[in-house]
């Protein structure tokens, strides 16, 4: 018999996570020069409005004599971010530069791994709110440079951002490292419409770190 519906909100408490509250950080690569794009870099973390929680996948051999598949490898799948576009299209310039570093445009040539990859952090945000600071002070601005390390050392993004009083709080992080765009989706554009442009890029990464 099932239960009420009195029975089933007491045993969750009605806490559910929702999909509209989260927050992207992305540490752009050092090589790559921000100053004639963006005044701040949380810019372009405030302007993404989609975002993906990357799977795992396995990758098994085929069944043997024993029918039993065995594991070979662990896959990290891509996720994908999309952004909204404002009236220059810097956001394309931005992932454009990006990717500029990892294939020159000129030559063709593949640059050094280090100078086009970089850290990520998808942070799913609480409905409850901070009631009181958790850094002293908070300056991405000073504090970008060490985030990725930190974010490392921690083994997770959770703490590495910063927690400020009146923000939600951060119930789940994952941290992707040595991440860099692999493709940046066409623009699609139309007189039929006036909706905001939207810009959707592909992202690949060598590892992450999940932390609750």
């Amino acid at each position: 018999m099932a239960g009420s519906i009195n029975e089933f909100l007491s045993k969750t408490r009605g806490d559910f996570a929702t999909s509209n509250l989260f927050q992207v950080s992305i540490i752009p690569p050092q090589s790559l020069s921000l100053n004639t794009i963006f005044e701040d870099v949380r810019n372009i973390n405030f302007l993404c409005n989609t975002a993906s929680i990357p799977g795992l996948t396995m990758a098994t051999t085929e069944k043997a004599l024993d029918y039993r598949e065995r594991i070979k490898q662990k896959l990290y799948d891509d996720i994908n971010l999309t952004f909204y576009c404002t009236e220059s299209l810097k956001e394309i310039k931005f992932f454009n530069d990006w990717l500029n570093l990892a294939v020159n445009p000129f030559n063709n040539r593949t640059g050094y791994h280090s100078d086009y990859t970089s850290t990520i952090i998808i942070a799913k945000l609480s409905k409850e709110a901070i009631k009181e600071n958790i850094m002293s002070s908070f300056n991405e601005n000073e504090m970008i440079d060490d985030l990725a390390t930190r974010a490392d050392r921690a083994g997770s993004g959770g703490n590495a951002i910063g927690q400020t009083e009146g923000w939600n709080k951060k119930s789940f992080s994952i941290t992707l490292f040595e991440a860099f765009p692999k493709r940046i989706e066409p623009l699609e554009l139309s007189y039929a419409t006036s909706d905001i442009v939207s810009v959707n890029v592909s992202f690949t990464y060598r590892y992450h770190n999940i932390g609750f």
